[in-house]
C-alpha cells in the first residue's frame, strides 16, 4: 500500500503555472523508520542542488536533536522561555549574493554578447554536416511516438577493474570521467558500427565561487561528437574525448536549446516524435561537492540500497519502478566508496 502510494505521488505532476515546484512528504512506517519523499521538478533543481538540500535537512536534524536534548536541560532548571529565544538566535540560513533571477539574467546577456556568439559559432561548426542518429540494433521496431516509459538496470564495478581504470587514467592525463566517457562511446561504436556518434552529457555550470551554494538548475547539457573513422586505437581515441570534452567546457554556457533550434531552421536537425531531439544517449558522472565522502552520490543513480550515515540518523534509496526516461539510453556512474564504480543504465 505504500509503494503504490509512494509511485503515484512522486509521480504526480506539476502545475508550472501555480506551483509549487516541489513537495515534501513524511510518512512514519514504524517508530524509528520514516519515508521521506522529496518531489522536485528538474526546472528548479539538480544533482549539486539536490545534495545542498540535503545537507541543509542534515544540519537542521542535528539542530533540532541538540536542541530538544537543551530543551529538556533547560525545562528542569525552569529558563525554557530564554532557551527558546537563544536556540531561535543561533539557526543561520545560508545566504549567497546571487539568486537564480541574477544567475538567468546573466544567461541572457551572455547569449546577446560577443562571447556568446563566439560559443555559439563553435557548436555550430561542432555540429556541422549531416547529423548522426544512433541505430541500436532493437528487438522490435522504435515506438512512432516517444512515451517516456522507463527503466533501469545497474552494475557494481570491483575493486580491482576501478583501480585499474584509475591507473589508466592517471597515466593518460585524463579524469576518470574521460575514460568512462570514451569507454560509453566505444561501447555504442562496436555495437552499432557508426563512425560518428553524438552522445550528450552535463557540466555542472558553477565555476564561479558565487554559484557554489545556489539551489536551481544550473547545469549545461553538451553535445559531443565523437569520430572513429580510421579505426583509431583507444588511448587514440581517448586523447580525443579529452579534447573534446575540454572545448565543451570551456562553450558550455550557451544554451544547447538554442543551438538546435539554429540546426533545426537550416534543416540540418529533423525532429521526430519517436526520438529525442540532437541524441539519443546520454553518460553522466555523478559526484556531489557535500556529503560525498558519506556516499551521497550513490542516491543520484537510483540503485537500491544505497546507504548514508548521518550521525544517529541512517539514511537508505527506496527504489522507484517505472522511471521516466528521457532518452533511449542514460548511463550515469559515480564513485560511491573509494575504489568503488557503480553504474546505472536508464533505458
Amino acid at each position: 500500500a505504500i509503494e503504490a502510494f509512494i509511485q503515484k505521488e512522486a509521480y504526480r505532476p506539476f502545475d508550472l503555472e501555480q506551483g509549487p515546484l516541489f513537495r515534501l512528504l513524511l510518512l512514519q512506517r514504524e517508530q524509528q523508520e520514516h519515508l521521506l519523499l522529496l518531489s522536485i521538478n528538474h526546472l528548479v533543481t539538480d544533482f549539486w542542488s539536490m545534495s545542498l538540500l540535503v545537507r541543509d535537512l542534515y544540519l537542521l536534524y542535528q539542530h533540532e536533536v541538540a536542541h530538544l536534548q537543551s530543551s529538556k536541560v533547560a525545562e528542569l532548571q525552569g529558563d525554557q522561555e530564554e532557551h527558546e529565544q537563544k536556540v531561535t538566535s543561533e539557526i543561520r540560513h545560508p545566504t549567497s549574493d546571487i539568486q537564480v533571477p541574477d544567475y538567468v539574467h546573466w544567461q541572457r546577456e551572455l547569449v546577446e554578447s560577443e562571447e556568446g556568439a563566439a560559443h555559439r559559432a563553435y557548436w555550430l561548426q561542432q555540429l556541422s554536416g549531416d547529423l548522426p542518429h544512433l541505430d541500436l540494433p532493437l528487438d522490435r521496431p522504435r515506438s512512432a511516438m516517444h512515451s517516456y516509459h522507463g527503466d533501469i538496470a545497474s552494475l557494481q564495478l570491483s575493486s580491482d577493474l576501478a583501480q585499474q581504470l584509475k591507473k589508466l587514467s592517471q597515466k593518460q592525463g585524463v579524469t576518470l570521467a574521460t575514460t568512462l566517457l570514451a569507454a560509453f562511446q566505444t561501447l555504442l561504436f562496436r555495437y552499432t558500427g557508426q563512425e560518428d556518434l553524438l552522445t550528450g552529457s552535463v557540466i555542472a555550470g558553477r565555476e564561479h565561487p558565487a554559484l557554489q551554494e545556489l539551489v536551481g538548475y544550473l547545469i549545461n547539457p553538451v553535445a559531443l561528437r565523437a569520430d572513429f573513422s580510421g579505426e583509431p586505437s583507444f588511448l587514440t581515441f581517448l586523447s580525443q574525448v579529452k579534447q573534446t570534452l575540454l572545448e565543451a567546457i570551456a562553450h558550455q554556457d550557451y544554451p544547447l536549446p538554442r543551438i538546435a533550434e539554429a540546426l533545426a531552421a537550416n534543416g540540418q536537425l529533423l525532429l521526430e516524435p519517436g526520438r529525442p531531439p540532437l541524441f539519443e544517449t546520454m553518460f553522466i558522472m555523478q559526484r556531489a561537492q557535500v556529503l560525498d565522502e558519506k556516499g551521497i552520490s550513490a542516491f543520484a543513480l537510483g540503485v537500491p540500497g544505497a546507504h548514508l550515515q548521518l550521525d544517529g540518523l541512517i539514511v537508505e534509496s527506496y527504489p522507484l519502478g517505472g522511471l521516466p526516461a528521457q532518452f533511449d539510453l542514460t548511463l550515469m556512474m559515480a564513485e560511491v566508496a573509494p575504489n568503488y564504480l557503480t553504474a546505472a543504465l536508464h533505458y
